[in-house]
C-alpha cells in the first residue's frame, strides 16, 4: 500500500488500513519518531543507518541484537550508543555461527568500538533461543531489540518476557513472508501496539511492544 506520505511507507497499522491515516499519524509514536529534518529516507541507504537513528532518537538503555551476521548493524548500534554519552547502556549481541561471530568481533575491533565508555558490551556466540545466553542482562529489561536471526517468531517468544513496557522491536527482512505475516499476527494478538514496514533496502518491520 502506498500511503502517499513523505516516508513512502509500505504499510501502517490496522487503523491506517481502515483509512484513518491522519489521525494515527498525528498521535503515533512511530510516526513522530521519524519527524527529523534534513534526512531523506528514500535514498536506498543501508538498514543500519535507520537502526542507528532509531536508537539515537529513542535512547534505549538496554539493547539486544540477535543475529549479528558480519557486524555491520552491530557497529552502527555501538556508534549510536556512543552518540548518547549522557546515558549508560547495556548491549548484548548474539550470533550462533562461529565464523560470523568472529567477523563481527573483528569489525568492531577494526572500527575501534570494542570499549565504549558508556556501555557494557557483550558480543556472544550462542543460541538466541537459549534463555541462558541472556543472563548477562541480569534483571534489566530490554528497551530495543534488533531481530535478524533464523526462526524469528520463536526468538520473539523467547525475548518477549525480557522486554520493557515500551520496548521497540525491529525485525530485519520484512519483505519475507515469514515476517510480513508474523508482525500483523502479533498486532492482532495484542502483543505489539503499533508497527510499520519501512521500505529500506531489505525492509525493516518496526514494532512497539504492548504490555499491560
Amino acid at each position: 500500500m502506498n500511503t502517499g506520505s513523505k516516508l513512502d511507507l509500505l504499510q501502517l497499522t490496522e487503523e491506517n488500513e481502515k483509512g484513518n491515516h491522519e489521525g494515527v499519524r498525528s498521535n503515533s509514536w512511530l510516526w513522530n519518531s521519524f519527524q527529523v529534518k534534513d534526512i531523506d529516507y528514500n535514498t536506498g541507504r543501508e538498514d543500519s543507518l535507520l537502526i542507528k537513528f532509531l536508537i539515537i532518537a529513542n535512547r534505549p538503555r538496554v539493547i539486544l541484537e540477535t543475529g549479528s551476521c558480519t557486524g555491520i548493524t552491530t557497529t552502527a548500534i555501538i556508534e549510536a550508543i556512543i552518540d548518547c554519552p549522557a546515558q549508560q547502556h547495556k548491549f548484548l549481541s548474539i550470533e550462533w555461527d562461529e565464523q560470523r561471530h568472529k567477523e563481527t568481533c573483528e569489525r568492531v575491533l577494526f572500527n575501534q568500538l570494542f570499549d565504549p565508555k558508556n556501555c557494557e558490551l557483550n558480543l556472544v556466540k550462542g543460541d538466541t533461543h537459549d534463555r541462558e545466553v541472556y543472563k548477562c542482562l541480569g534483571d534489566e529489561k530490554i528497551d530495543f531489540a534488533f531481530v535478524d536471526d533464523s526462526h524469528r517468531a520463536k526468538t520473539f517468544d523467547v525475548i518477549e518476557p525480557l522486554l520493557s513496557e515500551k520496548a521497540i522491536v525491529v525485525f530485519h527482512d520484512g519483505y519475507q513472508n515469514s515476517i510480513s505475516k508474523l508482525v500483523p499476527k502479533l498486532y492482532a494478538e495484542g502483543r505489539i501496539s503499533e508497527y510499520i514496514f519501512f521500505p529500506t533496502e531489505r525492509t525493516l518491520a518496526i514494532c512497539k511492544v504492548s504490555k499491560k
